[in-house]
């Protein structure tokens, strides 16, 4: 489960609702100054939050906006979201920490014995 907080600095009362196809219910009624978290399954089907205001006043949050930002901040006029943290999964980004030595120049000795082998296997396969 991902879970976003939602900070409610609108000065009044926010109402969250979660809902797909436009059926929704309210999952929390937040006070002035109030926090709550919407918890969004990542194997889930599409849903969409609507965060309440007033009539005038009504924001759309979708669960493609849970998977990116951890926070959302509504106020008055606006809502403000706070991007997740990436992990890095590669190690490209990373730089060595020592210069790589260049590879050794090849034996010959090592071709002569390859040449041994293959001519042994094939005498004592015939």
């Amino acid at each position: 489960m991902i879970k976003t907080t939602i900070i409610n600095n609108s000065g009044s009362v926010l109402k969250v609702k979660e809902g797909t196809a436009g059926v929704f219910r309210i999952i929390s009624t937040l006070a002035d100054g109030g926090r709550g978290t919407i918890s969004v399954d990542p194997n889930a089907t599409y849903r969409e939050y609507f965060l309440i205001i007033n009539p005038a006043h009504q924001y759309i949050l979708t669960s493609d906006d849970c998977f990116e930002y951890s926070t959302v901040t509504v106020t008055s006029n606006a809502i403000v979201k706070t991007p997740r943290k990436q992990k890095s999964t590669s190690s490209a980004l990373s730089l060595p920490s020592a210069p790589t030595p260049p590879p050794s120049p090849p034996r010959e000795s090592v071709g002569n014995r390859v040449r041994r082998s293959i001519a042994s296997f094939y005498r004592n396969y015939f």
